[in-house]
């Protein structure tokens, strides 16, 4: 996948997102219709005068309850949001990594392919082949794991949890060794 499709994705996700809501008069109006309503059964001398108080206490009386379920009517849609954007995140990466995968094989492939007669060479290029491969293995590991580990943490984004990156300078190493320095080019 190309950095240009990722940031569609995102852009797309970010634009959803700001588009949760609700259309709050229609919950306001329907909220206060029965105060309304009970207002308009008030008759008689004084009336508009006792209908008015009735409706402005009974609006001041419920209108913490009402801003308190139309936050949490919002609050519901956006988490609804969120875990839909992590699952299109997840296949967005997932997608990645598989498109890595098939360029990392057939780059693997084409240096055997491309091996000179020289059957020493060749042989260590299959060897490097086989470690590079085992290491992909190795870093799916890791990525699954890496994954699951800030699903279990979501609640704590102070928390480290990044590669320091010495592993993937160990893999780099072994490779560079097992080729050595003059056939890195």
């Amino acid at each position: 996948m190309s950095v240009n499709k990722i940031r569609t994705h995102i852009e797309d996700l970010s634009r959803e997102a700001s588009e949760v809501t609700m259309d709050a008069k229609a919950f306001l109006m329907r909220e206060m219709k029965p105060i309304f309503d009970d207002g308009l059964m008030i008759t008689g001398t004084g009336s508009y005068a006792k209908r008015r108080a009735h409706n402005v206490s009974g609006v001041e009386g419920q209108s913490d309850t009402m801003c308190y379920q139309m936050t949490d009517c919002l609050n519901e849609k956006l988490e609804e949001k969120k875990r839909e954007t992590r699952t299109r995140l997840d296949l967005v990466i997932l997608e990645s990594i598989k498109n890595l995968k098939e360029r990392v094989d057939s780059l693997i492939d084409n240096l055997i392919d491309n091996s000179p007669a020289d059957s020493g060479l060749k042989q260590k290029k299959t060897e490097l082949q086989g470690h590079v491969r085992a290491n992909l293995r190795d870093w799916e590991q890791k990525w699954q794991q890496q994954v699951a580990t800030d699903e279990d943490a979501n609640s704590e984004p102070d928390s480290d949890q990044g590669s320091d990156g010495e592993d993937d300078d160990d893999s780099y190493n072994d490779l560079a060794e097992l080729l050595g320095d003059d056939e890195m080019e």
